[in-house]
């Protein structure tokens, strides 16, 4: 038992690739966030059967249980369209937590940051002084229109007078909740969504049903008075707190503003590596054996593909048939994974360097095949391939214009030059006499109108090559009447 763990250590160890390091650090953060995003969530019974059913098919995965998997894989669209609906709240939400991380807040609540606070806590503690009900929203960085309804625009500064009047009893819209956002009250009489955690909100009335209502769908901050006791309430982050001073309310709502960034930086709640360290270690472990269940495979198979061949290095004075063979089969064996990430890039690649002119047999050996890193060639065919390579030598070809067409009624052809009368070439040298001239691409004649310059590729037949590229555009005048 001992040496089989031992034995199992040591290939990972062997095998383990930068890559894979790369791979684990990915998953782990995604894991992290998603188990973090669970354990805030109130549904977490749900959350625990979702765990065991993922657990059970990873398992029938792992250990080919025949009938487990042809269940899982007949209901997985319906179990997939019942998360959806189940988690549509908590999905909005985390959509809404992404888009949140671009948001700025404006400067001027950076400088007026703590007079609002200070305003804040002289209105509410008036408030809950003279027993006046009312319920106020600060907005975080999460959009929160989504999910409240009704009210009243108001876009008015912050003050005690405004907020008191709002909450009055006479006023039509003292129930509602107040929303402040980047320090201006934007709304009055606001219709927000009721929690359902009964254990939370006790025996509180509605005024904190509400509060711990949006509190659980966004990261807005919440303050209620309570019309009956004259309390203050904390709603935040789905909890709901009593507060016990104004100097406990100023706190709170001080440490809100900078967790928000309305001071300018944002200060985490948690320290980066300790913060959440119990879900972080968990996140990794499940990476890890997300790892070793299904990337880390180590068994040796073998397996044959058909590859490319690439030829560099040829010679400048030689020219490289045509019909040579452009791939082969490769026989290769190694790890499962290395086939995974590695066949794509595989390539016979031949150095060309000392090939002669004439037919000639070229040999393909393992240190030829580029891309195979993990992987062991066994077998190559064919291993030997011929090959044919002809002689060039200089000459000077004439350039011919190739035309189609006629010209349009009326018009009459004077001129067809080209500036370049010949061009310079490499031909092999059993066709010199067999191709006498360069013939460009065909100038359509029933497209002009008028004289001018025009700018044609030259064809190159099979056996010359260019001694400059630029001499491939030849630049034709036409000149017409």
């Amino acid at each position: 038992m001992f040496e089989t763990i031992t034995s199992f250590l040591e290939s990972i160890i062997i095998n383990f690739r930068f890559t894979d390091f790369i791979d684990i650090t990915i998953v782990t953060i995604v894991v992290y966030f998603v188990f973090k995003w669970f354990r805030q969530q109130t549904s977490k019974n749900i959350i625990i059967g979702i765990s065991l059913l993922l657990l059970t098919f990873i398992l029938s995965q792992k250990y080919n249980l025949y009938l487990t998997s042809i269940f899982y894989q007949a209901g997985f669209t319906v179990l997939l369209v019942a998360l959806v609906i189940i988690f549509q709240q908590d999905l909005r939400r985390m959509f809404d937590k992404i888009s949140a991380w671009s948001f700025k807040n404006p400067r001027a609540v950076f400088e007026q940051a703590p007079i609002i606070i200070d305003v804040l806590v002289e209105t509410i503690s008036q408030l809950a002084k003279d027993k006046i009900g009312a319920l106020i929203i600060i907005k975080g960085r999460e959009p929160i229109h989504n999910h409240v309804r009704g009210g009243i625009e108001l876009n008015g500064k912050i003050s005690l007078p405004l907020l008191v009047s709002i909450f009055h009893h006479d006023t039509p819209g003292h129930d509602g909740a107040l929303i402040i956002e980047n320090g201006i009250v934007t709304k009055f009489g606001v219709h927000l969504p009721l929690s359902t955690n009964l254990q939370e909100v006790g025996q509180s009335g509605t005024r904190h049903t509400a509060g711990l209502g949006l509190a659980e769908l966004c990261d807005s901050e919440v303050i209620i008075v309570s019309e009956e006791r004259g309390t203050i309430t904390n709603a935040s982050q789905g909890k709901l707190v009593l507060v016990k001073s104004a100097a406990d309310l100023k706190e709170r709502l001080t440490l809100f503003f900078k967790q928000t960034g309305y001071f300018g930086t944002i200060v985490k709640k948690r320290n980066l590596v300790t913060g959440y360290l119990s879900i972080k270690v968990f996140a990794l472990f499940t990476a890890i054996l997300l790892w070793l269940l299904f990337a880390f495979r180590v068994e040796t198979i073998q397996r044959t593909f058909e590859v490319p061949i690439e030829y560099r290095n040829i010679p400048d004075t030689l020219l490289l048939d045509s019909n040579r063979p452009s791939k082969a089969e490769v026989n290769l064996t190694g790890p499962e994974r290395s086939f995974d990430t590695e066949s794509e890039n595989i390539v016979i690649s031949l150095d060309m360097a000392n090939v002669k002119p004439g037919l000639q047999k070229v040999v393909i050996t393992s240190d030829d095949i580029n891309g195979s890193t993990n992987l062991l060639v066994e077998q190559i065919n064919p291993q030997t391939l011929k090959i044919i390579t002809y002689k060039l030598i200089h000459a000077i070809l004439p350039v011919s214009i190739t035309t189609i067409g006629k010209l349009k009624s009326g018009l009459k052809l004077i001129e067809l030059t080209t500036e370049s009368k010949s061009v310079n070439v490499l031909i092999v040298e059993e066709k010199i006499g067999l191709i006498d001239k360069l013939k460009t691409e065909s100038l359509d004649l029933k497209e002009i109108s008028e004289g001018g310059v025009f700018s044609l590729s030259l064809i190159i037949p099979e056996y010359v090559k260019l001694i400059s590229d630029d001499e491939k555009v030849v630049t034709v005048s036409v000149k017409v009447k």
